[in-house]
């Protein structure tokens, strides 16, 4: 088996992309204050089913996408499969499944300019 055989399975693979997110009311994830850049890890078929997914993840804990950027098969992102051994191990949960997955939130202070919906 090839090596990025393992991240595929009946034409889906596991897809990862970077989302900036603002809290909205209920957010227990980012206070009021923040924002965060997180990468997502689900398995998809296409960018479309991708981002519906992250739709669906961020509605569920009070987000809302701000950006999303640099949706695309996680064998492309790291083509050696040179990735984190947190991402290796998210790649690995998610393969074979339909969970969705995020990375470590990466807060930053929100500023008037771009204030939560709190």
């Amino acid at each position: 088996m090839r090596r990025h055989q393992k991240y595929k399975a009946d034409n889906t693979e596991v897809w990862i992309g970077t989302v900036t997110v603002h809290p909205l009311v209920g957010c227990e994830l980012v206070g009021p204050t923040e924002g965060a850049i997180v990468n997502i890890v689900t398995p998809s078929r296409t960018v479309d089913q991708f981002n519906a997914r992250v739709q669906t993840l961020c509605d569920a804990y009070h987000l809302r996408i701000v950006r999303l950027e640099g949706q695309e098969p996680i064998r492309q992102r790291f083509p050696d499969l040179d990735m984190s051994k947190e991402m290796e191990v998210l790649a690995n949960e998610v393969r074979g499944t339909n969970q969705i997955r995020f990375t470590t939130f990466h807060k930053y202070p929100l500023d008037s300019e771009n204030e939560a919906e709190v």
